[in-house]
């Protein structure tokens, strides 16, 4: 009895309903754990680039810590860090790129 029953809940625990509608809600299901995974991985990249910025931001040239940071130029980490939302940064940043 006891292997029987074993059996029996390994199969409930496998099934899966075979028709259109829960196929299409497993399909939403598995886009929005991948929509959580990419704004987490988003969020994460966002607070890296803030704190090592908030680090760098008087030791040296804002070129040079630009492409430290991966950016091309200045003025595209400038962007990235106003479209993260942090306008005070950038502002900062900008200002010493002018001095």
């Amino acid at each position: 009895m006891y292997t029987t029953t074993r059996r029996l809940v390994s199969e409930v625990a496998t099934y899966r309903d075979p028709s259109p509608e829960a196929e299409r809600r497993r399909h939403l299901n598995r886009e929005a754990q991948r929509k959580r995974r990419r704004e987490q991985l988003r969020e994460r990249r966002r607070n890296h680039l803030v704190s090592e910025v908030e680090h760098l931001i008087g030791t040296d040239h804002t070129e040079s810590i630009a492409q430290r940071l991966g950016y091309s130029s200045g003025n595209a980490l400038g962007k990235a860090l106003s479209g993260y939302g942090r306008g005070d940064l950038a502002r900062k940043f900008y200002k010493r790129r002018a001095s």
